[in-house]
């Protein structure tokens, strides 16, 4: 066990002082990525939000013409304004958002209930004047079908003769929420961040010391060659576990800004639902590990070991994209797959706080088989003396 730990620690105190190894591992993957896939996230979001609630103005012309529209308009926080004489000046410059113009001709029509025109005047290439125009037309189409509605009644008419049909909305969805959408990117950030934070130690610990021509001599020494592919393998679990633990801790930080209706249905994510999230993932820490040092072992020199393992990286991330492209339900099987499962397991980890742990013990099983697989691929290519050439 002595022999296992110091070896262990010799790989690790030489990673340390890779600046390249230590920026990927700590830096890049944990932090960087992180904050550029959920940075402009919770800027949109809270944008959102934010225009959302805050209360649009529009400058009116011929206020005083449809004093009832214009309080159905301010109760519904829409602050009016009068428009100056140079409002359509104005509006070229961007100096004001829109203006909405009552004819003269507005209350004659509106007695004698024939159509009476307002007109809106905006900018469709500003997002800004966009924004409001929805919501200034929104508002009128409603205050329109509203006094369409009186004037039935008041004629003796029932105003459900121009309802043919009754359509009633009930969104049942919880994967359009949003909250699926952060259970995806947070697994595909951990599965990344631990591959970058394993890939430079697994090549140069052992292609790297191939090439190097320092594996003959530590293979010399009276330590059986389990011990030394265990204690190598220590070390690459050690990285790829920081690079799997600073990215959900960080993840945790970030996700706390997006603003809650973000969410739709499901419940908030909080402390706990990432917790959970660490169980679920944590067993992929050793089949990452065991697959980065069985696959760098096989290859003879670190150009080739960096060329396969590289494109080896995309095989963890595979089922981010297949996801995205088909609708893969969780099930035994598909739960029971490392990766996929994870993938899947967490989506309904995101959306509702009560997911039993239970339910993972499957795949933690498959997938610890499978990384004790990979870790015996790696023993039994160093006790190969083809390890030398």
């Amino acid at each position: 066990m002595k022999n296992i730990f110091t070896i262990m620690m010799k790989e690790i105190g030489d990673n340390l002082r890779d600046r390249r190894s230590l920026f990927f591992a700590i830096i890049y993957g944990p932090i960087m990525m992180p904050a550029m896939m959920f940075g402009p996230m919770i800027f949109n979001a809270n944008k959102h939000i934010q225009d959302y609630e805050t209360p649009s103005e529009i400058h009116v012309v011929g206020e005083k013409i449809a004093p009832t529209l214009i309080n159905h308009l301010k109760e519904k926080n829409i602050k009016i304004k009068t428009a100056p004489d140079n409002y359509k000046q104005q509006l070229i410059e961007g100096e004001i958002d829109i203006v909405l113009e009552i004819s003269n001709t507005y209350g004659e029509k509106f007695v004698k209930g024939t159509p009476a025109r307002v007109t809106i005047h905006y900018d469709k290439d500003r997002t800004d004047s966009q924004k409001v125009f929805w919501t200034l037309r929104g508002e009128l189409v409603a205050y329109a079908r509203t006094i369409s509605a009186y004037r039935m009644v008041s004629r003796g008419l029932d105003q459900q003769l121009l309802r043919s049909i009754d359509i009633v909305e009930n969104d049942i969805s919880r994967e359009d929420s949003g909250a699926g959408m952060i259970a995806n990117m947070t697994m595909f950030l951990v599965i990344f961040s631990m591959m970058m934070g394993g890939f430079y130690l697994a090549v140069d610990i052992t292609a790297g010391e191939r090439e190097r021509l320092s594996l003959e001599p530590l293979l010399s020494l009276a330590i059986s060659r389990f011990e030394i592919a265990l204690g190598k393998y220590l070390s690459i679990l050690t990285f790829v576990f920081l690079s799997f633990l600073l990215p959900l801790i960080s993840i945790t930080i970030l996700v706390s800004f997006i603003p809650e209706d973000f969410y739709g249905n499901s419940a908030v994510p909080t402390f706990l639902t990432f917790v959970k999230l660490a169980v679920l993932t944590f067993p992929l820490c050793f089949f990452m590990a065991g697959f980065l040092m069985a696959l760098s072992t096989a290859t003879k020199s670190t150009k080739e070991a960096q060329t396969q393992v590289g494109f080896a990286m995309f095989i963890p991330m595979l089922p981010f994209f297949l996801m995205m492209a088909m609708n893969i339900k969780l099930t035994v099987l598909t739960g029971s797959i490392p990766i996929l499962g994870q993938y899947l397991m967490a989506g309904k980890i995101v959306m509702n706080p009560d997911f039993s742990l239970l339910t993972i013990l499957p795949n933690a099983l498959t997938t610890l088989a499978l990384a004790a697989a990979l870790i015996s691929v790696a023993v039994y290519l160093y006790r190969k003396e083809s390890i030398l050439v």
